[in-house]
């Protein structure tokens, strides 16, 4: 191949035809030969749409589990949210949104990012569980005062604090 690609550097055509007959070995040959023949401008064509190419190939592709993923962290946040519904609660009086929202948010998020991970670190997982628990604990010890500007302060800083543990 490569020197059928040597012989014809100077008649694209048949170079095309030399690709379109075997990509992978056109590919391989090419590259190799290129450092003899980088003076010729077709051969910077040429390697500049082999690169092309090459970098389509390696977009991160989306797989189907991502997308399951993706779908059960949403359920599991949606259900999460839903808490005072299911339970009863009167919403205004226990402030139960401004209290838990950014964290069932930022939960939902990375339970979607450990999901999608290739590997899993288990002490990484149970150090970001005990990051949410403890941090919704504390988050929701706290008086439920509207009124209190400390309070208010608490309750959009803990889910900054939470997310910035989460790195």
């Amino acid at each position: 191949m490569k020197n059928k690609i040597k012989e014809n550097i100077d008649n694209p055509h048949q170079l095309e035809v030399l690709f379109k007959a075997d990509k992978k070995e056109f590919k391989k040959s090419f590259m190799e030969l290129y450092p003899e023949i980088a003076e010729n401008r077709i051969s910077g064509f040429w390697k500049t749409r082999l690169e092309f190419d090459s970098l389509q190939d390696d977009f991160v592709k989306i797989r189907k589990t991502d997308i399951l993923f993706l779908i059960i962290s949403c359920v599991i946040s949606g259900l999460l949210i839903k808490i005072p519904q299911i339970f009863n609660t009167d919403l205004i009086e226990h402030l139960f949104y401004e209290k838990n929202a950014g964290l069932i948010v930022l939960a939902g998020l990375s339970l979607y990012a450990f999901l999608t991970k290739d590997s899993i670190n288990p002490r990484h997982w149970v150090i970001a569980v005990a990051v949410f628990v403890i941090s919704a604990i504390y988050i929701n010890l706290l008086p439920s005062d509207a009124e209190s500007d400390s309070i208010i302060l608490a309750y959009l800083h803990v889910p900054l604090c939470s997310g910035a543990c989460m790195g």
